[in-house]
């Protein structure tokens, strides 16, 4: 996984860690605004972006937006000049950044399947 600064989306990350191998992880922001994917290529709303909230991430504290659309969602990337946090996709798409002490985001795995 591409954990390089330029994976975050600023240009100068003193957080960035070094390239891990992963079976399965959380989105990086490049990952989350590749178009390639399928996604916006900015932090604003994206409709690709947005994810629906199980039942069981409710029962275990993720939060849905007040229409019931959506939830918001941890980014493995960490925002650019705060070290206790980290960025998220909120309900409507769009990508910011947290505290990481924030209980009511939820995790969205994701995984390269060679097939």
């Amino acid at each position: 996984m591409d954990n390089s600064a330029e994976s975050t989306g600023y240009t100068d990350d003193k957080f960035a860690c070094a390239d891990t191998e992963d079976k399965i992880f959380l989105l990086s922001y490049a990952q989350a605004a590749n178009a390639e994917y399928g996604f916006s290529e900015d932090k604003k709303g994206c409709a690709a972006r947005e994810r629906s909230v199980s039942d069981y991430s409710r029962a275990t504290g993720a939060s849905v937006s007040p229409n019931g659309s959506g939830g918001s969602w941890w980014l493995r990337s960490p925002a650019g000049a705060v070290s206790d946090s980290a960025q998220c996709v909120q309900h409507n798409g769009a990508i910011k950044d947290a505290k990481v002490m924030v209980a009511y985001n939820g995790v969205v795995p994701a995984l390269h399947l060679t097939l």
